[in-house]
């Protein structure tokens, strides 16, 4: 989580650090801010990846539903 705080700190947008710190914070059971950096991720490029972008949407979708 430091790696992927600090990546995100430079204010560059990128949609694969995005998900990466969304993915870690929800390991975390950090649910807001891992609603906040997945909801980047997919904002910034929703098909940035063809396997990671559907995870992302899928995660995000359930940890909106409080899952």
């Amino acid at each position: 989580l430091p790696y992927a705080e600090l990546a995100s700190a430079t204010g560059w947008r990128n949609a694969t650090h995005a998900y990466h710190r969304g993915m870690i914070l929800a390991g975390l059971d950090r649910r807001e801010a891992a609603v906040a950096a997945l909801g980047e991720a997919l904002a910034t490029n929703p098909n940035f990846h063809p396997l990671h972008a559907p995870v992302a949407a899928s995660t995000l979708a359930r940890l909106e539903l409080g899952a």
